[in-house]
């Protein structure tokens, strides 16, 4: 599909080599900008500048989808350089009003062409869906052995609504993102935080926000930590391959030792046996924790560090099924707006 994109006096200048593909990006992650720009929520498909010819992309300019995700627009004058060019920011607020056309026009691509991820599934009528199984009450596993949790359960209300059959496949948490990228699995549902690394990462997806949480500390009753701060000089474990190891080494730097598990069963079990300080992961599923293991204590408030803690949960969908995204987000709307998303909180993290 293209969208005409006429240039103004106030437009985006584009240079580039005669004949050369530029890619620009015109989503936004949803996170308000550092610099005065409006702040923007959701997830639009990142586009492609094509120049016709010459130095300069004028009026004419066709815009193309592609996949991506964009970049945070920086502000006024500032340039990002591209795959073959420059793309000088002239003005933010022209820029947001193109952005924003450009997202609209793709939103609303026929229906046969937003099915089209459906033909690139790793299973065929199937939503293939990598978890954990042991971030309670997210992903766990229920008395009758088989995966329960706000997480899976959301995630087989979006496969059954997009007519596919769920499959969760159970790995560890570090497993989940090398096989996105590998085509083995369509999503990774597995109490993923939204940071901003993940929004930017060229290898993944993040949907729309699921939940609000924040990261904090797990510990034994009548231990020296009774504040995140007390994590300093002390042995903390974390789950290999989530965001609270970097949280730490961003905080402490080497003044902190940090040790990586596979889950969080392994880590408490070291938490309990005297191996190690405390455990950092998210509140709801410490919370969980704590309830069901009365000589473990959450410590809050939990830690503050912008755009990292606290955070919302997302689901992850592969870099390679934009279209699938855009399914996923409208399903996760549709549930906010119904009030669904909100039964499926109070069944899984309100009761627990």
């Amino acid at each position: 599909m293209k969208v005409d994109w006429t240039e103004s006096q106030k437009s985006p200048s584009v240079r580039a080599q005669p004949g050369r593909d530029i890619r620009v990006d015109l989503a936004f992650p949803p996170a308000r900008s550092r610099h005065s720009v409006m702040p923007l929520r959701g997830d639009f498909p990142a586009c492609s500048i094509r120049p016709k010819g010459g130095e300069r992309a004028g009026k004419g300019t066709q815009v193309q989808q592609t996949r991506g995700r964009a970049r945070q627009a920086a502000g006024s004058g500032t340039a990002h350089t591209f795959d073959n060019g420059e793309f000088q920011m002239m003005n933010i607020r022209s820029f947001t009003a193109a952005a924003l056309a450009v997202a609209a026009a793709l939103l609303t691509l026929p229906a046969a062409a937003q099915d089209d991820y459906k033909a690139a599934l790793a299973s065929p009528g199937t939503l293939t869906i990598a978890t954990t199984g042991n971030a309670p009450p997210m992903t766990q596993i229920g008395p009758d052995g088989q995966l329960a949790g706000f997480d899976i359960a959301l995630c087989a209300k979006i496969a059954d609504k997009l007519g596919l059959s769920p499959k969760f496949v159970r790995v560890d948490f570090a497993a989940t993102i090398p096989g996105l990228k590998a085509k083995r699995f369509d999503m990774i549902c597995s109490a993923v935080a939204r940071t901003p690394a993940r929004l930017e990462s060229q290898d993944l997806f993040m949907s729309e926000p699921t939940i609000e949480n924040f990261t904090t500390l797990v510990v034994k009753k009548g231990g020296a930590i009774t504040a995140v701060a007390d994590a300093r000089n002390r042995r903390v474990g974390v789950v290999r391959g989530g965001q609270e190891g970097k949280l730490l080494e961003e905080l402490f730097g080497s003044e902190i030792t940090i040790s990586s598990y596979p889950g969080i069963a392994e880590e408490l079990l070291d938490l309990k046996n005297g191996r190690i300080d405390a455990v950092a992961m998210n509140f709801t599923t410490a919370s969980h924790h704590v309830a069901t293991t009365p000589e473990f204590l959450v410590v809050t408030p939990g830690f503050v560090k912008e755009g990292v803690s606290p955070y919302t949960h997302g689901l992850v969908v592969s870099r390679g099924q934009p279209a699938l995204l855009q399914a996923v987000n409208a399903q996760i709307k549709k549930m906010q707006g119904d009030g669904s998303l909100d039964a499926l909180k109070a069944e899984w993290i309100s009761a627990h």
